[in-house]
């Protein structure tokens, strides 16, 4: 990983495995595709991920946030964005205080914004985004986008968005993969939040099976969602890792088996938000684990902490 400390805010681009790794995947044939994620002509594909960005329109604390993803994607010129959760609170359609009906407006302007940036944009679920209204109502909003590659997912399984997107090279076939998850929100396990739960790890199993067959050993594998695993902790205390640590790892409430399914299934790297001044990334067990910028200047954050976001 290397650091760049770039106009306003901390870019941190996770370079070693990631940019290699998924050029390398792309050699057997790199290019377009009419349709869906593809290569670039050299064979590279960059995301920029932006986390915990809070927006709320009721208490004008956002322009310095979308200034910074501004920033970050003309600098950057990323083939996706990726937003790991606390995006923004939308409130319930029957609320009538007038904070409310500002805050209503939080998700529509992220949308319209991501919409003038011509870049598909992604999305996994946080504690907060959905804590105030219905999944359904969130997922309606964001499925007006006209870039979004957000998937509600499977409504078999457990939470809302687990979906996988392909990056496909110019011959069609796919040379990478990344996992989309919802973590969950709240629960009554000691670290307080949710997790990935077995319907979704058989989920995944299911599927990575069937594109595993497809693609070969060829294609890179990533996985994105918002509340740590417990893995995280152990790596940080365990593994060598670069970056910062500056509160304690929010773990998932449980682990029930979804980093060794995993391993089992080749992602090579997780990231993932909701601890919004750690930024670290470590090789554990095989996969990196990595941290986000926290990008918001609306949620808490550390003096000397600058806001940011990965290049991926």
């Amino acid at each position: 990983m290397k650091r760049l400390l770039t106009g306003t805010y901390a870019k941190f681009a996770l370079a070693e495995f990631a940019l290699a790794a998924l050029a390398l995947a792309a050699l057997a044939g790199c290019g377009g595709s009419d349709e869906g994620l593809a290569f670039r002509p050299d064979g590279t594909f960059t995301i920029v991920q932006f986390t915990d960005t809070h927006m709320n329109e009721a208490d004008g604390r956002d322009d310095a946030t979308y200034d910074l993803m501004r920033l970050a994607i003309a600098e950057d010129k990323p083939d996706l964005i990726m937003l790991t959760g606390d995006i923004a609170r939308i409130y319930p359609p029957d609320s009538t205080s007038e904070y409310a009906e500002i805050a209503k407006r939080s998700w529509p302007r992220t949308i319209a914004f991501l919409d003038s940036t011509g870049i598909p944009w992604a999305f996994v679920h946080g504690n907060h985004d959905a804590e105030l209204a219905t999944h359904a109502l969130l997922d309606s909003m964001i499925l007006a986008s006209k870039n979004t590659l957000y998937d509600p997912g499977p409504a078999n399984i457990d939470g809302h968005g687990n979906y996988v997107l392909p990056i496909r090279r110019n011959d069609g076939s796919i040379g990478a993969t990344l996992w989309c998850f919802d973590s969950g929100a709240r629960s009554s396990e000691p670290s307080r939040y949710g997790w990935i739960r077995p319907s979704q790890i058989e989920w995944f199993e299911h599927h990575a099976a069937m594109l595993s067959a497809e693609t070969g050993d060829g294609a890179l594998s990533l996985a994105f969602f918002h509340i740590p695993l417990q893995q995280y902790h152990a790596a940080w205390e365990t593994a060598e890792c670069l970056g910062s640590k500056y509160e304690k790892v929010c773990i998932q409430g449980r682990d029930e088996g979804i980093f060794d399914a995993f391993k089992r299934h080749g992602v090579v790297g997780t990231f993932c938000g909701h601890d919004h001044v750690n930024d670290y990334s470590c090789s554990f067990e095989g996969v990196t684990l990595a941290y986000g910028r926290g990008t918001g200047y609306r949620a808490y954050g550390r003096e000397g902490f600058p806001r940011g976001a990965r290049v991926i």
